[in-house]
């Protein structure tokens, strides 16, 4: 996370987020400084936003931080995953959370591509999955999708104390969904 950001967000850091100077050769290399601590136990993971900042999800070709370019090269049995997040509105009040991870790119495959090529194939990677995941959302179909963690449902406050009642008089059974939809197998 840039390093004025962390400040702000502090709590983070008990996440394992760690601070980098943005635009600055002093902070590029820090930031991969750590990278390579961290990367030097097989056991780690490292999360990395790809541009390396706040970008829209739309934006083509998805924008490369030059320090991913440079990964391969500090832990070359690395594996590259690329996973794209989606946050739609489906039919309740608060939005899905919904994830998509592409084929794994390992470190050896980048490392023989030159630098320049590096970004490009990284791009399209992410990209590639951006896209899948952009199409599932649309078709807003939950049986594409493993469901992890199940949130409350329904819209809440007097408006669903009303919708309880009217189900209640008429003698239904009660679904808090805003949006109906068929019932999956899991």
């Amino acid at each position: 996370m840039e390093a004025k950001a962390i400040e702000k967000y502090r709590f983070m850091t008990r996440l394992g987020v760690f601070g980098i100077e943005t635009g600055s050769a002093r902070g590029s290399v820090a930031f991969l400084r750590v990278v390579e601590k961290v990367l030097a136990n097989p056991a780690h993971i490292l999360w990395i936003n790809a541009p390396g900042r706040f970008s829209d999800p739309r934006e083509r070709p998805v924008p490369i931080a030059p320090g991913m370019i440079r990964l391969p090269e500090i832990a070359p049995d690395a594996v590259f995953v690329p996973l794209a997040l989606d946050y739609p509105f489906w039919g309740e009040r608060k939005a899905e959370m919904l994830a998509a991870f592409g084929a794994p790119i390992p470190a050896a495959t980048l490392l023989e591509a030159p630098r320049e090529a590096r970004g490009a194939m990284l791009s399209d990677a992410l990209a590639g999955v951006m896209e899948k995941l952009g199409a599932d959302a649309i078709a807003r179909d939950p049986a594409a999708f493993q469901t992890l963690v199940q949130g409350q449902e329904g819209m809440g406050g007097i408006y669903q104390a009303w919708r309880r009642a009217k189900a209640l008089l008429r003698g239904e059974r009660f679904d808090p969904r805003h949006e109906q939809r068929a019932e999956t197998a899991p």
